[in-house]
Formats: C-alpha cells, sequence, structure tokens
C-alpha cells in the first residue's frame, strides 16, 4: 500500500537543485505537460522532445478525473 506523504509545491527550481533532488529517493519528479510532449512527439518547433528519466507522467488535465493519491 502507498504511503500517503504531504506533496511540496515547487514553482521553480535551478538545474542544480533538481540534481540534487534526483538523487534523493524520497524525491518523485511530476510532468504535468500534455503526454505527447512527455513522450518526445514536437508539439510546438522544440529542439528536443522527451523528459527527464524518472520522471511521472500526470497530465494536467488528468486531475479534474482522478484523485491525485491514486497516481502518485
Amino acid at each position: 500500500m502507498l504511503e500517503k506523504k504531504k506533496l511540496q509545491k515547487i514553482s521553480g527550481i535551478s538545474t542544480e537543485e533538481l540534481l540534487n533532488k534526483l538523487e534523493n529517493s524520497d524525491f518523485q519528479l511530476v510532468d504535468v505537460r500534455p503526454m505527447e510532449a512527455y513522450n518526445g512527439w514536437k508539439l510546438k518547433n522544440e529542439i528536443r522532445g522527451g523528459h527527464i528519466k524518472g520522471a511521472r507522467s500526470v497530465p494536467f488535465k488528468w486531475l479534474n478525473y482522478i484523485d491525485w493519491i491514486e497516481i502518485v
């Protein structure tokens, strides 16, 4: 069973801070962009698509339809 933890909202983070957090096993990166962007499909002339290794995709629009704890 998943342990419920208090989620921390981060509105901005530096590359160095993110790299440090990714080394912490208690940290989970959630990518809220559309699934197409997460999968690397070019949507708006991006140079490079895809996601950060280990990130979970939870598109923002899904949050209206599912309980947050079900997906974490």
